[in-house]
């Protein structure tokens, strides 16, 4: 009896123990993990930054000019997020399919080391998304459509495409990869990569009296989201730089004239 007991438990111990791996294994599969990262940014009083500005009410009691919410108006604004998609190429995607779930990638992660090139403009691309799998050291390259279905199929007898032509929109060279797991690369248009990323990127004062910034973005890949971030800032500084040049450019024009 107590032998029977003991062998009924271990039953027990081993059905939990697949049950609890089954329950893990869903959990990873579908969870969407994802990254916070932040970053303040001071605007600066451009009247109290000027040696020639005039005294004012404002600048005698050490108050500031600065309408935050214009600010906050530039950095969501279309074209700064379209510049710095541009600028990091971030309407290209890859990402890679593992044994559990697919993970995006920064670009610098997708392979080891690769040569990715464009034929021709990404508005002129018939399909957006491809599939990328290596057998036997041979390229496979699949056109996928929106509903994930392959609607062709290219074999290279190499890891590149440059030595056959083909009507693939874009060449691509795997000089080194760490495993042969399948990826995918979706292009994807600058204006509307651009107005995703503003969604993502929150953008408060750090206070009532504060003239500071806090931008934070949450995404599933740390390096882009870090990335994004300190792109963005650099963009929108130097566009306020620009302007500043423009608006003394229009000053002495108008003191020549």
């Amino acid at each position: 009896t107590v032998l029977n007991q003991k062998k009924n438990n271990f039953y027990w111990i081993i059905v939990i123990i697949i049950l609890f791996l089954l329950i893990s294994f869903t959990y990873l599969r579908y969870a969407e993990f994802t990254y916070e990262s932040t970053a303040k940014i001071e605007i600066i009083d451009k009247a109290q930054d000027s040696e020639m500005a005039l005294p004012t009410a404002m600048t005698i009691f050490n108050r500031s000019m600065i309408n935050l919410e214009n600010e906050i108006g530039v950095l969501q604004s279309q074209s700064i997020h379209s510049k710095v998609i541009s600028e990091l190429n971030y309407n290209i995607s890859y990402y890679t399919f593992g044994l559990i779930k697919t993970t995006e990638n920064h670009k610098s992660e997708w392979y080891a080391d690769y040569k990715l090139e464009l034929k021709s403009d990404i508005e002129d691309f018939d399909y957006n998304i491809f599939d990328i799998e290596i057998v036997d050291n041979r390229l496979i390259i699949y056109v996928i459509d929106k509903s994930d279905s392959i609607i062709r199929t290219y074999q290279f007898n190499e890891l590149s495409t440059y030595n056959k032509s083909t009507d693939l929109p874009f060449n691509l060279d795997i000089k080194k990869t760490n495993n042969n797991l399948k990826r995918r690369v979706v292009f994807n248009n600058v204006k509307k990569t651009a107005k995703q990323f503003s969604k993502m990127v929150n953008i408060k004062p750090s206070g009532n009296e504060s003239d500071q910034l806090t931008l934070n973005i949450i995404h599933p890949n740390i390096q882009i989201a870090e990335e994004y971030l300190n792109t963005l800032i650099n963009v929108f500084d130097n566009d306020g730089i620009k302007d500043r040049q423009l608006e003394y450019k229009r000053t002495m024009d108008f003191v020549d004239s």
